[in-house]
C-alpha cells in the first residue's frame, strides 16, 4: 500500500507552512520562497519528491529554525552595531562623491543581515577593508 505525502511528510509540511507564514524570514527569500512554496504545494498535492528535494526541503527548514536561535539573533545584532558604527564613521569622514557609493553599499549590508542573518566573504572583507581605511582619513 501506498502511503499519502501528507502522511509520510507531515512534519514538513508543517514546518513549510510556518515558514511561508513568516513574514519577516521570507522578505529576503526572494526566489527561494518560490522553490519552498512550490515544494509544499508537491508535497500537500501529493506530488512525486525525489531525495534531493527532501535533502533541500530539510535544509531550508533548518535554516529558518536557526534564524530564530538565540546565539544566531545575538550574532546577527553584533554584526549589525559593528556596520552601523562603519556607516556613522563613513558619513563624518567621506567627502560627498565617494560617500554616497560606500553608504548605499553599506545600506545594502545592513537590510541584508536584518533579513537573511548573514553575509558573503567579500561583503565581510570589504567591510574590513573600509574599517581601516576610515581611522587613517580622520587623522
Amino acid at each position: 500500500m501506498k502511503h499519502s505525502n501528507y502522511t509520510k511528510y507531515k512534519d514538513e509540511i508543517r514546518d513549510i507552512r510556518k515558514l511561508l507564514n513568516d513574514e519577516d524570514y521570507c522578505s529576503g527569500l526572494g526566489d527561494y520562497r518560490n522553490f519552498l512554496s512550490d515544494m509544499h504545494m508537491k508535497l500537500v498535492s501529493n506530488g512525486r519528491i525525489s531525495p534531493m528535494m527532501h535533502s533541500k526541503i530539510v535544509q531550508g527548514i533548518n535554516k529558518w529554525k536557526s534564524f530564530y536561535d538565540e546565539n544566531e539573533v545575538w550574532k546577527r545584532e553584533k554584526l549589525l552595531k559593528k556596520i552601523m558604527k562603519l556607516t556613522s564613521n563613513c558619513e563624518v569622514h567621506y567627502v560627498k562623491q565617494d560617500k554616497n557609493y560606500k553608504l548605499k553599499v553599506m545600506y545594502s549590508i545592513m537590510e541584508q543581515v536584518k533579513s537573511r542573518g548573514f553575509i558573503s566573504k567579500k561583503q565581510m572583507e570589504w567591510c574590513n577593508d573600509m574599517y581601516k581605511i576610515i581611522p587613517k582619513r580622520s587623522k
